[in-house]
C-alpha cells in the first residue's frame, strides 16, 4: 500500500516512522507546514527522497497535480487542521482517513480533549475516520478509548491522544491493507460539534469544587498557552487568570465565592456551591505569577460575583 501523510508536529512525525516500518508500506509523499515541530518531518522526508510538499497549499491544484504523480492509495491526516478539498479527495483511490483526537460522533471539531475535560468526562478516545466533504463525519475505521487520569491537564491528555493513536497506526493500516477492517457510519444523531470559539472562562464559584477544578485543569496547557483561552477571576476590578486550583476536603458554609482562609502554606481557600471550596495557589496577570496571598493581602472578597 502507498500512503500520502498529511500531518504536523511530532505526531506526523512519529507516524511517519510507523509506517517506514511497515512491511509492504510505502510513503510516497508527505505534506506539512515550515513551522518549527514540523521540520523534522520534511527533513527526514527529504533525507529518504520522498517527495515534500507545502501543507498549506496542498489544495491547490499544482499540487494536487504533483500529488496525484506520487501515485498514493491512501491519504492519511494526522494533528493536521487541513480540510482537504473534493478535488484533492479525489487523489486517493482508496480513500483519505484523519486520525482524530476524541470520540466520534460524540465530540467532532476542536480541541476536543479539553472539551471533554470541561464537561466532567472519565474517559476519552481517539478516532480514525474515513474524510469527507464534512469535517469529522466520515465512517469510523477504528476507534479507542481509555481513562482520564486525575493527573491529566489539558496538554497531558492530548500527549496521551497523540501517544494512543501512533499505537494504533500499524494496526489501522494492516487492517485496511489486509482488508481485515471495516468501517462503519456514524450515527450523526449523536454528534456534537465544538467550534473555534472565542470562549470566556470566568470561573463560576457557585459550581461545585469538582467542576471548577476540572475546567482550570482542561485549560493547562503549561509551559504553552491554552488553545481554548485561559480560566480567570476578577478582583477589584481587575482580571486574574487561574493557572492551578486544588479540591478542599472541607465543608464551606460561605456564600460562593468568598475568602474564607488560608492554607499553612499561606494559599487562598475560596468557597464554592453546594458547600466545596477550592485552594487558589497563584495568579496570572500581564504575564507576571503572583502568589494569591500577595494579591489579596489578606483581604475577604467575592471574585466572580462582582
Amino acid at each position: 500500500m502507498k500512503v500520502f501523510l498529511v500531518g504536523e508536529q511530532f505526531a506526523a512525525a512519529r507516524t511517519l516512522e510507523t509506517l517506514l516500518a511497515i512491511d509492504d508500506v510505502r510513503v510516497v509523499g508527505v505534506a506539512c507546514s515550515e513551522a518549527d515541530g514540523s521540520r523534522q518531518v520534511a527533513t527526514r522526508a527529504d533525507s529518504l527522497k520522498i517527495p515534500v510538499f507545502p501543507g498549506e497549499r496542498i489544495n491547490q491544484p499544482e499540487h494536487i497535480e504533483g500529488i496525484r504523480r506520487t501515485a498514493p492509495d491512501l491519504g492519511l491526516n494526522v494533528n493536521s487542521l487541513l480540510v482537504f478539498s473534493d478535488d484533492l479527495l479525489s487523489a486517493f483511490p482508496a480513500g483519505a482517513v484523519n486520525f482524530h483526537p476524541g470520540p466520534l460522533p460524540e465530540y467532532a471539531g476542536l480541541h476536543v480533549h479539553q472539551w471533554a475535560m470541561i464537561n466532567g468526562e472519565q474517559e476519552h478516545g481517539v478516532t480514525f475516520h474515513r474524510m469527507t466533504g464534512t469535517i469529522d463525519a466520515g465512517d469510523v475505521i477504528m476507534r479507542a478509548m481509555f481513562p482520564i487520569a486525575p493527573s491529566d491537564t489539558g496538554l497531558k491528555l492530548f500527549m496521551r491522544c497523540i501517544q494512543r493513536g501512533v499505537e494504533l497506526i500499524g494496526p489501522l493500516i494492516r487492517g485496511m491493507r489486509d482488508g481485515t477492517i471495516a468501517s462503519r457510519p456514524q450515527d450523526l444523531r449523536r454528534r456534537v460539534y465544538y467550534g473555534r470559539g472565542p470562549y470566556d472562562w470566568e470561573i463560576d464559584f457557585t459550581w461545585p469544587a469538582a467542576r471548577i477544578a476540572s475546567l482550570v485543569r482542561a485549560l493547562d496547557y503549561q509551559p504553552f498557552e491554552s488553545p481554548l483561552g485561559s480560566p480567570w477571576i476578577s478582583l477589584e476590578g481587575r482580571r486574574y487568570s487561574v493557572p492551578e486550583v486544588r479540591v478542599v476536603e472541607r465543608a464551606a458554609t460561605a456564600a460562593a465565592g468568598a475568602l474564607i482562609g488560608w492554607t499553612e502554606q499561606q494559599d487562598a481557600i475560596f468557597a464554592c456551591g453546594e458547600g466545596t471550596a477550592v485552594v487558589v495557589p497563584r495568579l496570572v496577570a500581564d504575564g507576571r505569577t503572583l502568589r494569591a496571598v500577595d494579591v489579596l493581602d489578606a483581604r475577604m472578597g467575592r471574585p466572580g460575583l462582582q
